[in-house]
């Protein structure tokens, strides 16, 4: 394994070119100096100045003076944006809860850039009153009644991060009782932090793994660390480890069923730090941790282009362009992990083993083969307020398979929400009306559509084997909740070279069109071909798969509107082969069983 010099110097090293693109986008004056312009909008969102840290950090490392000019300027203007309360607004918008991460940029910068004399003296007070009254504001205001789970993790590392500053006792009190209210009443028995859907009675509930290793856990051990708090450390290094089987070989981060899965895009979610920073902090905690965090990098590294990151593997492909979200927060998260990522040894995460892993309070299981990695989802949290227009239930669950990975091919399938919307306007490019990506039994009776993926009350069972196997037991529902005419049960069984699908469907009198939809990533030079009526062939450069129907009548068919198939986020291609059974006038029960086998 590498050593702890090499990885911090990995994750420098990226950092810089993240540095590279994002000091090219900044305002040189004379109105707005310092501010970062987002090339996919033209907006100076008040977040880009986060820029300050990597840019500090880039200083500190290198001693390059371009990098002391970029962070004070970016500094200046951020400490300019702030509001009269101690706040800052996400612009455009007005959400002030991001304060937390602003705060903890500025507060680390201001560290690390201390040995440059006099340019730092002179900004030290002006910081140093911006510091204050954003801690004071972030100390009074963020709490599980008024943000996410994740606001309140980021609320602590920021106010522990603010005292080393202001020196006052209030804020390192605050970041304590935040960290230690998080540890002790919002992870769950086995392991995942809670927090990030809907608020009942002023608590938060759902679980989504993607904000919880790209943001809350990080954050929780900064806190930690700077507090010399071992409970709170121990109890992030716990939760992390807990999350480490959603880390795939190749270092993608599986968050395809979580409550804020909208935003996934693969190597973690579009808006957050990134892994990086946990990873290391808590590196002495589990030698696995150091791997995790390189293989992500290395993955991330592949959804890079010209030093900005896109919104997930084939975004560059579609794009010319993208926000700077995903590159000034990767930055920021990597010079965390270069300040103040701990040494430790590296050793197996995991994926590089089989395993099978029931994740019972989560509703979801993940599989490793020899030969692939998989993982079913059957989550049965809600949001009350339900329907269309929560942007928590439009998430794929029901039983099926929300991401299946080949060692030596990568993902063959993956999970996308179950409707695009523009839940947060600036951070979701506009689509047409999209189909899902995600493996699903569908039902079209009465002019309505009844899903497996809308399903949030079926059962998971799961056999470790081998071979491993799983079970969920459904109905199909629309978009509200309401069932359909079928009742499903879907069964999967995983080898090392492929997967058997089982549905065993029970259809009700007049039940329509009944069909299972099975999309497969379109790769750059993949072609799907149906070969007879029971064998469709998907072939690219990265290998070949036969689909085989083994049992059941079904007319197999290959395509569709291909524009439908492209998700922004998590920036993929889907091409649908769809199973479309011969349900009778009066119902009756089926079964279909298909495989989907490696050839080469």
């Amino acid at each position: 394994m590498a050593d702890e010099t090499s990885f911090r110097q990995e994750c420098l090293s990226v950092m810089l070119r993240l540095c590279e693109a994002l000091a090219g986008l900044q305002v040189h004056g004379p109105a707005h100096a310092g501010a970062i312009r987002d090339p996919a909008c033209g907006v100076l969102h008040s977040r880009g100045a986060e820029a300050v840290l990597p840019f500090a950090v880039a200083f500190k490392a290198t001693g390059e003076q371009r990098w002391l000019s970029c962070a004070l300027a970016a500094g200046d203007w951020l400490v300019g944006q702030q509001e009269a309360d101690g706040s800052w607004r996400e612009t455009p918008g007005i959400w002030q809860g991001t304060t937390t991460d602003q705060l903890l940029a500025l507060c680390c910068a201001l560290q690390a850039i201390e040995q440059a004399g006099s340019p730092v003296r002179d900004r030290r007070k002006r910081w140093g009153e911006a510091i204050t009254r954003a801690a004071d504001f972030i100390a009074g205001w963020v709490s599980e009644g008024t943000a996410h789970i994740n606001y309140c993790a980021t609320a602590s590392a920021a106010l522990a991060a603010a005292f080393q500053v202001t020196g006052d006792e209030r804020h390192a009190a605050r970041a304590r009782q935040l960290a230690r209210d998080i540890v002790t009443r919002k992870i769950d028995a086995a392991g995942f932090l809670f927090g990030e859907g809907h608020r009942f009675e002023g608590a938060v509930f759902g679980v989504d793994p993607g904000y919880n290793i790209d943001m809350s856990l990080w954050s929780l051990a900064f806190a930690a660390r700077l507090l010399e708090d071992e409970e709170v450390e121990n109890a992030a290094a716990a939760s992390l480890r807990a999350h480490l089987p959603l880390v795939y070989p190749d270092g993608s981060l599986d968050n395809s069923w979580g409550v804020r899965s909208n935003k996934w895009t693969v190597y973690g979610s579009k808006t957050a730090h990134g892994c990086q920073a946990g990873f290391a902090l808590l590196a002495s905690h589990d030698p696995a941790f150091r791997t995790a965090g390189r293989r992500n990098l290395r993955f991330l590294e592949g959804m890079m282009c010209e030093g900005l990151v896109g919104y997930g593997p084939q975004w560059w492909e579609r794009a010319e362009s993208a926000c700077i979200y995903p590159t000034f927060t990767r930055a920021a998260n990597l010079a965390l992990a270069v300040e103040y990522g701990q040494e430790g040894a590296e050793g197996p995460i995991p994926a590089d083993a089989p395993f099978t892993a029931h994740l019972d309070t989560v509703g979801c299981a993940v599989i490793r083969t020899s030969g692939l990695m998989a993982t079913v989802a059957a989550s049965t949290y809600k949001d009350p307020a339900g329907g269309p227009k929560s942007k928590y239930m439009a998430r794929p669950s029901g039983g099926g398979v929300t991401h299946l990975w080949f060692d030596g091919y990568g993902l063959l399938q993956v999970a996308s929400q179950t409707r695009y919307r523009r839940w947060e306007p600036i951070h979701f490019p506009e689509a047409a009306d999209l189909l899902p990506l995600s493996p699903r039994i569908e039902q079209t009776a009465g002019g309505r559509l009844f899903s497996s993926l809308n399903e949030f009350d079926a059962s998971l069972t799961v056999e470790p084997g081998p071979p491993p196997r799983t079970a969920a037991c459904g109905v199909l529902r629309d978009e509200r909740g309401r069932p359909g005419r079928c009742r499903y049960e879907w069964r999967h069984e995983f080898t090392g070279n492929g997967v058997t699908k089982e549905a065993r469907l029970k259809t009700k009198w007049r039940p329509g069109i009944v069909r299972i939809v099975e999309p497969v990533i379109e790769w750059a030079g993949t072609a799907v071909q149906r070969k007879d009526e029971r064998t469709v062939e998907i072939r690219s450069p990265r290998g070949a798969f036969l689909l085989r129907v083994e049992e059941g009548s079904v007319a197999l068919s290959t395509g569709g509107p291909a524009g439908r198939y492209w998700w922004p986020m998590p920036a993929l291609q889907g091409h649908p082969i769809t199973l479309s059974l011969e349900a009778g006038a009066f119902g009756g029960e089926q079964v279909i069983r298909y495989r989907f086998e490696r050839v080469a």
